[in-house]
């Protein structure tokens, strides 16, 4: 009997230390901070999507995007290469070597805020290259494709970042033509 006994509280308190460890795991798996925006979601080490603009989400279900800020431009003068400068659509920038490069679109095929969608979608834009014996356009792309860098007529242009509203390009030599 005695032994009866003793294995009956052996199991009861090996059940309390299993529920004890389980709970643990529970709270600490989904215990969420004080998150209230991408910053603090980030910082607390939740998943960040590759995205544009990237978003994080919470074990518990929110997802907070991140605010891209700009100071928009319709158009920039004397800029030196390699410098990154933020253009709105139809703005233009002029270069110090003569290279004037102007945004004559964009194109945003992601998918609307709340709503599911099968493809992630992305940010686009055509940008037109001239002076001297320049001219012609690079398609820069932020999104699935990931092709925001476009190389051709002697320059490299990067998509650095992109709204609806503004796109922020560098522009430098090409080593590579």
């Amino acid at each position: 009997m005695k032994l009866a006994s003793i294995s009956k509280e052996t199991i009861a308190l090996g059940s309390f230390a299993l529920l004890l460890i389980a709970g643990a795991t529970w709270y600490f798996a989904f215990k969420t901070p004080n998150v209230s925006s991408f910053a603090e979601c980030a910082e607390a080490g939740h998943e960040v999507t590759a995205s544009f603009p990237r978003q994080c989400r919470t074990p518990d279900g929110r997802t907070f995007t991140e605010e891209i800020g700009f100071d928009d431009a319709a158009s920039v003068e004397g800029v030196a290469l390699g410098k990154a400068v933020n253009l709105q659509e139809g703005g233009f920038a002029t270069y110090e070597d003569g290279l004037k490069i102007s945004i004559e679109r964009f194109t945003d095929s992601r998918c609307p805020k709340d709503v599911q969608c099968i493809w992630e979608g992305e940010l686009g834009t055509n940008v037109r290259l001239e002076g001297g014996d320049v001219e012609g356009v690079l398609r820069l792309v932020l999104g699935v494709k990931q092709n925001p860098v476009g190389i051709g007529f002697g320059y490299r242009v990067t998509l650095e970042n992109m709204t609806e509203t503004v796109a922020t390009l560098r522009v430098e030599k090409s080593p590579q033509e």
